[in-house]
């Protein structure tokens, strides 16, 4: 006795997912016996393959993971697949799919350990540009490295960074506030020239350009894992002081930027308080100190005043 037919069953597959797929088997036919071997060169055909074949969302993805160094396949899930705010399982799962195929064609590459360790799925993935990605900014006219090896340090410290951009622009999306500009690292740099005629340079993690009403909000960030010992954010006031006392952002913008130390508990804050207690009192009023989670509702909540 014959038993009852299924009916087949809907794809769950998007045309975004499919046109991935072509994508992927366009430049790297899986018949070819040496079609990996030319996707490990990277032929300028298959780049010109890969370009072409890239969806504006793509290529944003590829300048944000660039411009932040660092990113993790949620991080990325949330900025470019989330609808106000809200990331369906469906978001979650094409996300994950073109971020599959953008490592493949090596426009992206995937670090070999996990963030939170396997059972945070494929969310914990850190993506960093690849040989491909690295080629295809250089055509664009933004040219970019690869990191080379990051250790763990470096990779907490940049998620950390990329994270609050991400929270920026998730605010900024939902109007809480009016995100600017965002200057990552090394484009946060400050060269200056110190008293004594000392060339030096001040290295915020993120300078950040905010509207407030009929103004503008400016600050500099320095994410704090609680690594740095008391010597050294002292020397880092210090050279926020230094930098203040040259007048040089004063001059060319009319006023100096807010330092925004954003730290993971009010330990560390109290910490931080007593050692900035030892630097001048002109420079202590600059530094506002809160703990990570409530970064960004400060912000939001300092431009509107």
């Amino acid at each position: 006795m014959r038993g009852p037919v299924g009916r087949p069953v809907a794809s769950r597959l998007t045309a975004e997912d499919l046109r991935a797929d072509a994508v992927f088997r366009a430049v790297s036919p899986p018949n070819d016996p040496a079609a990996s071997s030319r996707l490990a060169r990277i032929t300028p055909t298959a780049l010109d393959g890969i370009e072409q074949a890239l969806l504006d969302r793509e290529r944003r993805v590829l300048e944000f993971v660039a411009e932040h160094r660092l990113a993790t396949g949620g991080q990325l899930a949330r900025r470019f697949w989330s609808d106000e705010g809200e990331l369906t399982t469906g978001r979650r799962r094409r996300a994950r799919r073109v971020l599959e195929q953008l490592t493949a064609l090596r426009v992206l590459d995937r670090l070999p350990r996990r963030v939170g360790g396997v059972r945070a799925g494929s969310d914990s993935f850190v993506y960093a540009i690849g040989a491909a990605g690295v080629r295809l900014l250089a055509r664009w006219g933004r040219p970019a490295a690869r990191p080379d090896a990051p250790g763990d340090r470096f990779v907490r410290h940049t998620l950390v960074v990329t994270e609050f951009a991400v929270r920026l622009h998730e605010a900024h999306d939902r109007g809480d506030l009016e995100l600017i500009e965002l200057q990552n690292e090394p484009a946060s740099w400050r060269p200056f020239v110190a008293a004594g005629g000392a060339r030096l340079i001040l290295k915020p993690d993120l300078f950040i350009r905010l509207g407030a009403g009929d103004s503008e909000d400016h600050w500099f960030l320095e994410a704090d894992l609680a690594t740095e010992a008391r010597r050294t954010l002292i020397a880092k006031g210090r050279r926020y002081f230094d930098h203040f006392r040259s007048g040089q952002l004063q001059h060319e913008s009319g006023a100096y930027p807010r330092v925004l130390w954003a730290v993971p508990d009010a330990h560390r804050a109290a910490l931080m308080q007593d050692a900035f207690d030892r630097l001048p009192s002109e420079t202590k009023k600059l530094f506002t100190i809160c703990r990570f989670t409530e970064a960004v509702d400060l912000l939001a909540a300092e431009a509107r005043l």
